[in-house]
């Protein structure tokens, strides 16, 4: 039963990451949860961070994005989420948290 849990789990992210990519490059913005972007140094989900979307950052971190990469100014994803950001949105772009 797991495994079916698991494996829907799995499509469902993948669906969320293929949207937001989809309308990420219908906005002109290339979207690679690695990729660094001209918006100093961020990446795709140090952008979301940004905005506290927790849909965005989820697809995002469930996409593989890396949640300790550091942008020119040296900070991780979770240090450009708003003040305002639940706990549960924290602990998503925590690094070493569990996807």
């Amino acid at each position: 039963m797991t495994g079916i849990v698991d494996s829907e789990r799995v499509r469902k992210a993948r669906d969320r990451a293929e949207r937001l990519e989809a309308r990420a490059f219908s906005l002109g913005i290339a979207l690679h949860a690695a990729a660094k972007t001209g918006e100093a140094g961020m990446t795709p989900l140090h952008l979301a961070a940004a905005t506290g979307d927790p849909a965005s950052i989820t697809a995002l971190v469930e996409a593989g994005a890396d949640r300790t990469a550091l942008d020119d100014e040296g900070r991780a994803p979770i240090k450009v989420l708003p003040p305002s950001v639940s706990e549960a949105v924290r602990d998503i772009c925590r690094p070493g948290a569990g996807r």
